[in-house]
């Protein structure tokens, strides 16, 4: 998950993971989705792209997140990246 970073406008935050591990993966299992529309909805960042990635790694699919900033900061400002269940 994101950590307490520092971000500034114009910046790209681009994630790339296997798909499978939305399902499974304790930290992104119903987590890293939500948090990353509470980003948009709270106006940190704008979706640029989010896709699927046939034969990622090991044949399995995987998925690509890419969001825009649009605020400075440090997002332990508004949100608490620790609470997301």
């Amino acid at each position: 998950m994101i950590a307490s970073t520092s971000f500034l406008p114009g910046g790209i935050v681009c994630i790339v993971m296997r798909q499978e591990y939305l399902d499974y993966v304790a930290e992104y299992k119903g987590r890293l989705l939500p948090m990353l529309e509470t980003l948009v909805s709270r106006g940190w960042v704008s979706w640029e792209e989010q896709s699927v990635v046939p034969c990622y790694s090991f044949g399995k699919n995987g998925m690509v997140f890419v969001l825009k900033l649009f605020k400075s900061g440090t997002l332990h400002q508004e949100i608490d990246l620790t609470n997301f269940t």
